[in-house]
């Protein structure tokens, strides 16, 4: 067993396949394994939507982490041996475009990792851009799911609007969230917090929601059960 496997015990099946280049890249090692284990399928779908729509708004071309995720495992490069992840993926494009018919033939299994591959890389992207975007903060999301009444689309959304919200206020990452969680939040801050949620929640079709705060507490009750 790799060290990569070992490190996400109960979900290795999804890295199974795993190229020889990606496993032994610093990146992927460090990235992957934290992501299966805070947000291990079917939790990952969440965080899949949030990724590619930030993700998405950042780089202002629609971005697919599945896609992404094949070419990496396709690649016969590191992330690391490029200057940026921007080069790294402009590499990919012209050197391992996504081959549809083998795409397509891919097992869900074989999806699974793909999709996780891809989240490692485009977190990557978006941290370059300015905007980091942690496991932690996608799987308490996540895991919140039921008691905040969302499907996988509307939650990812959310998450994607919120995170907007919070970089357009001058956050580099989504820490007010997590912070918030904990208890351990600043004055500043909370005031950025509650404003990027409160805006989001007015692009919700529906909701019972009362206010940020409201939400804050959804997560906390949902990841003290973890």
């Amino acid at each position: 067993m790799s060290f990569l496997e070992s490190l996400v015990s109960g979900v290795s099946s999804l890295f199974s396949g795993i190229s020889s280049v990606l496993s032994n890249s610093p990146l992927m090692s460090a990235l992957l394994p934290v992501l299966a284990v805070v947000i291990p399928p079917p939790l990952d779908i969440v965080a899949v939507v949030a990724v590619s729509l930030l993700a998405s708004v950042l780089s202002g071309k629609n971005e697919d982490p599945e896609r992404l995720g094949w070419q990496m495992n396709e690649a016969d490069k590191k992330p690391e041996e490029f200057n940026s992840f921007k080069e790294y993926r402009a590499y990919l494009d012209e050197k391992f475009p996504v081959d549809e018919k083998r795409f397509n033939a891919m097992n869900e299994n074989q999806r699974a990792a793909c999709r996780y591959y891809g989240m490692a890389g485009l977190m990557t992207q978006m941290r370059e851009s300015g905007l980091d975007v942690s496991a932690e903060a996608l799987g308490m999301f996540a895991r919140a799911k039921s008691a905040l009444q969302m499907d996988d689309s509307t939650l990812g959304t959310f998450v994607k609007d919120i995170g907007v919200n919070l970089k357009n206020e001058g956050k580099s990452s989504l820490d007010p969230i997590t912070d918030a969680v904990k208890g351990t939040i600043s004055s500043e801050d909370y005031d950025v917090m509650t404003k990027s949620i409160n805006e989001a929640m007015k692009n919700l079709p529906k909701t019972d929601l009362s206010d940020a705060m409201d939400v804050i507490l959804k997560l906390r009750d949902s990841n003290e059960q973890k």
